[in-house]
Formats: structure tokens, C-alpha cells, sequence
């Protein structure tokens, strides 16, 4: 008998890489959209994180909009490749390979529509390679392969533009050259900068850009950050509703917490941000490490937590306002409201604009540059916040035809016009203050932090805190975060101590450098966590592994000695 698979391939691995062919191909199966073209119009491509309610409404709210305003049928095409964290390493991936190969990156989506305004930034800041030992041809074909031919001639001796990719060759001294190249993944879209004052009529609120200095992207919503709690679960541990971050520390939460992994979703790492720039680099560490002590689950999707807050699955978690508000109004609707409870910790969240950018070379700019100005409209901004039911309203913008989005405009004159036909009755520019803990440096310490003690070491972490609150001193009924500073037994404090410290880390000089301070995260993350530290001697990570997870590694290490010790110390007389 003939097999159609080569005949070093057993029967078990014919099934094992045609499963995986399946599973691969499902996403094409069943979201036709994402690879097909709907009707004879201009087709616009929008990657996006944004969940289907969002994507329906400004689909057919854009198509309606282009038709009246220019008399012309487009069709809204939606990539939808993950989380805004996939989406970016997915284009620094692709741009990283062009730029190595030599051809102009891009060219596959016109637009990124959603996500922080961290990753929209680091977009902006774009990705560069560098080849060497490459001979004049070499260079000159990369060249054409860009779509420019150099000129004959000694090579340029400063760095010339091919389109979107900045280019320079430096000769050594054998006669070959090394190529770098760079290019940012979004451009600067050709709009009148007339439509900022008009739309924004400020540049930031709280501290936070509400758009890019240079253009790169545009802010279209605000969202903040907040706890989802389902009324029923807290009722059942004797917890009162949460309104700060450091209710999920509770013991009464053990197993009860829904946490989503900060290295899969930017949102969440924006919200664990903001924890830490409101309250402080400890205070709001002992805050995430006893939610992740607490944790029923750590996810890969910002998603999943409120649905498995909804579902009861967990009876607390960590959330971006407009899923906290949606998964209340779907259960509303449902005949359980109540059942779910949202709230911003006053005093405790930040703002950050949900931002709009487009790709460097697009498929369709003109129509990409339309669409940005059509979310910034009245009619585009209606959306987030009216009532569906307002559709058919006969003055001024109708708002969505179907879902209620429950987002925040990023207009101020919205708030001015029609805060009475809002469905929710917030104004995030009312107040809005600065955090008080402003340093950026704080986010690149988030993921592999998170990750070595939360994912690598989740079982030493949840014995540790274990062994902590059923310690017959640990104190009772206390809201809030116990502290080693806050017991007077002497063992129990160094059980809390020791779970709650952070790893030293040394330079290459001996230097010993703490993570709570602006400066010693300011040393760390230049030398460790961005490679500034790769080529000391003798070496601090291996030559081959990405720093990034070389600290991951280095601080798994810490903390499961850490949570020996709390250990340790409990079987102690």
C-alpha cells in the first residue's frame, strides 16, 4: 500500500504532525474574516486584541461613516493573531526577519486598533538587525532587495533612508561590511494637527500622554484598572466587598484568586503596574505576591479572569475596567445582576489610553488615516459609552446598534455634551492625579518577577503562605496587608520577613544593588534585563540564554530559598 507520507514517518507521527496541521488551521476554519474578502470595496486590514463586540461595532459603524462621508463601500478585514503582547512580538518578529533578509517590512495590516499605550510605544520604538562579514554585493543586493539600487560608486559612508528602514555600512578592514538597519513598525499617519486640539483639547491627563509626541499613536479610549469580585463567593468566605488592592491578600481568598500571567498580556501588566506606582515598590509587592499566594489560577488572557469570577470559579481578580463592567452587564442582562461586583480602588488606579496605530507601510494609508479620524469622531466615540437602545436617537451621535462596550471616551467635550446619555456615570478627568511612585523602570521587573515566584516556584510560594497564616499569631479577621513589622511573635516576623524579600543583585564591578530603589531598578534593568551587563567577566548568565530570562532564572532561585526558609522557620520550636 502507498502512503501519501514520506517513509520515515511512522503512523503515530503522521498523527501526531496532522493533529497539529488541524489545530493550526482551526482559527482559518471557523474565522473566514480574518483571510477573505467581504464585498467589492477597498479592504482594510486592523490587527487587533479587541473582543468581537468591539470589533462588530466599529466594523459596521466605519462602513456606514465611509459610505455617507465619500460615497464608497469598504470592507473592515480584523487579524486577531492574540493578546496586544502576541500582536508585537508577532511584528517584531516579521520586521526583525525583513530587515536580516532585505525586504521592506510591513505590507500584510494597515493598522494596530487597541491595547496600552506600552506597547503601542514599543512599537513606535520599532526593532533593528545587524549583519557583518557581508562583501559589496552583499550590500547592494540587500539594497534592491529593499527596492533601491545603490548608485555605483563608493558606498554611502552615513546612513541612508529605504523607505521606512533607516540603513548604514561600515567597512572593516578586510574589505567587508557590517549592515545595521532599523525600522519602526508604526508611522507617523498624515493627519491635520488641527484634529488633536479639536479632539483631545489637552495633552495628557494624570501625568499619561493621551497621544504619541511624535504621532505614532493616537489614543481612542480610556481605561483604568480595577477589581472584579462575584458577591456570592465573598458572602461565602465572610468578605466584605473589595475597594483596595490589598483586599486580594486576604487569607480568605487561598485558592480563590484568578491572576493572569503579566507575560502574556500587556493590560495585566499595566495593571500590576499601576499597584506598584500607587502605593510603592514594597507596599505593592507584598500586595502581588500574596494575590499569587492566592491564586486559583494563573491564566495566559486578560479575559479569563472575570469570566472566572462570573462563573464562580474564583471569587476575586484583577481587571481592566471595561471586562469588569461588560461581564456585569452580561450577567444583568441574564437576570443575575448584583451577582458581580467592579470597582476602580479610589485613590489607587491609573488611566492609560487604549491607542490606535498605523503600520509602516500599509496596504491602504489613506483608508487606514480614515479610519483613525473615524474613532476620534463623535460618532466613533459614542460608541464605547452610549446605550445601545440610543441607536435610533435623531440628534447627535447614535452610539452602538448592538453591544454595550462600556468604555471610557477619550474626548473631554464627550463628557461636556453627553455625560447624561453615558451608561456609566464616570468621568475619568474629574480628579485625575499623578501617581505618586512615577518610575517606569518598575514594569520591566514585572514579568519575570512575577514569573519565578508565581509560576517557577508556585508551589514553594503557596506552602510558604500556607505555613504564614495559619500560624496561630498570625492575626485574624485583619483587611489588609500583615506585615513582618506588624506581629510580635519573633518567629512568625521572620516567616513574613523572609517571604516577602526581594533578590540582591551584583554588577560586574562586586556591587551589590537593591531592587527598591529608582536607581538600583534604573542599574538592574540597563545591565540586566536589557544585556547592558553580556560581556562581563567572569560572565553572569550564560552566554546563550536572553537576559530577560536569565533573571527570571536567578530570581526563581531566590525566591524558592526564600520559601524554604519561611518553612524552615515554621518547624522551629
Amino acid at each position: 500500500m502507498k502512503h501519501w507520507w514520506p517513509v520515515w514517518l511512522g503512523w503515530k507521527e503522521v498523527v501526531v504532525v496532522t493533529t497539529f496541521l488541524v489545530v493550526l488551521c482551526l482559527p482559518l476554519l471557523f474565522d473566514r474574516r480574518q483571510v477573505v474578502q467581504v464585498g467589492d470595496g477597498r479592504t482594510l486590514v486592523i490587527m487587533t486584541p479587541h473582543n468581537e463586540q468591539i470589533r462588530y461595532e466599529f466594523e459596521t459603524g466605519f462602513e456606514a461613516w465611509h459610505q455617507e462621508m465619500y460615497d464608497e463601500e469598504v470592507d473592515v478585514v480584523w487579524s486577531i493573531p492574540g493578546g496586544t503582547s502576541e500582536i508585537r512580538r508577532m511584528l517584531q518578529s516579521q520586521w526583525n526577519a525583513a530587515l536580516k533578509e532585505g525586504y521592506q517590512p510591513g505590507g500584510d495590516a494597515d493598522l494596530v486598533f487597541g491595547g496600552g499605550s506600552y506597547e503601542h510605544g514599543v512599537l513606535a520604538r520599532g526593532v533593528s538587525a545587524t549583519r557583518h562579514g557581508l562583501s559589496e554585493a552583499d550590500v547592494r543586493a540587500w539594497c534592491a532587495g529593499m527596492g533601491y539600487e545603490l548608485m555605483d560608486g563608493p558606498m554611502p559612508t552615513e546612513p541612508i533612508m529605504l523607505g521606512h528602514v533607516e540603513a548604514s555600512m561600515v567597512p572593516d578592514a578586510e574589505g567587508n561590511y557590517s549592515l545595521h538597519a532599523s525600522s519602526s513598525i508604526s508611522a507617523s499617519p498624515p493627519l491635520e494637527p488641527s484634529i488633536l486640539t479639536d479632539v483631545y483639547g489637552r495633552e495628557e491627563v494624570a501625568g499619561t500622554p493621551l497621544w504619541d509626541s511624535d504621532g505614532h499613536w493616537f489614543g481612542t479610549a480610556l481605561s483604568s484598572f480595577g477589581l472584579i469580585a462575584n458577591h456570592d463567593e465573598l458572602k461565602r468566605r465572610d468578605l466584605p466587598p473589595p475597594t483596595q488592592w490589598a483586599d486580594l491578600a486576604d487569607p480568605r481568598l487561598r485558592s480563590a484568586v484568578s491572576m493572569v500571567n503579566p507575560g502574556q498580556s500587556g493590560s495585566v501588566t499595566t495593571a500590576f503596574e499601576t499597584v506598584l506606582k500607587r502605593l510603592g515598590w514594597t507596599p505593592g509587592w507584598q500586595i502581588l505576591r500574596r494575590a499569587a499566594a492566592n491564586a486559583r489560577t494563573i491564566s495566559a488572557s486578560s479575559a479569563r479572569g472575570p469570566a472566572d469570577v462570573a462563573m464562580g470559579d474564583a471569587a476575586m481578580g484583577v481587571c481592566i475596567d471595561f471586562y469588569g463592567r461588560y461581564q456585569q452587564q452580561a450577567l444583568a442582562d441574564q437576570g443575575a445582576e448584583g451577582r458581580l461586583i467592579y470597582v476602580d480602588p479610589p485613590g489607587e488606579t491609573t488611566l492609560d489610553p487604549d491607542p490606535i496605530s498605523m503600520l509602516a507601510n500599509p496596504n491602504d494609508a489613506e483608508l487606514a488615516s480614515r479610519f483613525m479620524v473615524y474613532t476620534l469622531t463623535e460618532d466613533g466615540q459614542s460608541l464605547w459609552q452610549f446605550s445601545p437602545q440610543e441607536a435610533t436617537a435623531s440628534e447627535g451621535p447614535t452610539g452602538p446598534s448592538r453591544f454595550a462596550l462600556r468604555r471610557l471616551p477619550i474626548r473631554a467635550d464627550m463628557y461636556q455634551k453627553y455625560f447624561d446619555r453615558f451608561m456609566d456615570q464616570v468621568d475619568p478627568f474629574a480628579n485625575a492625579e499623578p501617581p505618586e511612585y512615577p518610575d517606569r523602570a518598575m514594569r520591566a521587573f514585572i514579568a519575570p518577577l512575577m514569573q519565578a515566584m508565581a509560576i517557577d516556584e508556585r508551589d514553594g510560594l503557596e506552602a510558604a503562605w500556607t505555613a504564614i497564616v495559619t500560624h496561630p499569631a498570625y492575626p485574624k479577621d485583619v483587611r489588609g496587608i500583615v506585615s513582618s513589622d506588624d506581629v510580635d511573635d519573633p518567629q512568625l516576623a521572620a516567616m513574613i520577613q523572609a517571604f516577602d524579600a526581594m533578590p540582591l543583585v551584583t554588577d560586574p564591578e562586586g556591587h551589590e544593588w537593591a531592587l527598591d530603589s529608582p536607581e538600583g531598578r534604573d542599574v538592574v534593568k540597563k545591565g540586566w534585563l536589557r544585556g547592558g551587563w553580556s560581556d562581563a567577566e567572569p560572565p553572569l548568565w550564560p552566554s546563550e540564554a536572553a537576559p530577560p530570562a536569565a533573571f527570571r532564572r536567578f530570581s526563581g532561585m531566590f525566591f524558592r530559598d526564600q520559601f524554604n526558609e519561611v518553612l524552615d522557620h515554621r518547624t522551629q520550636p
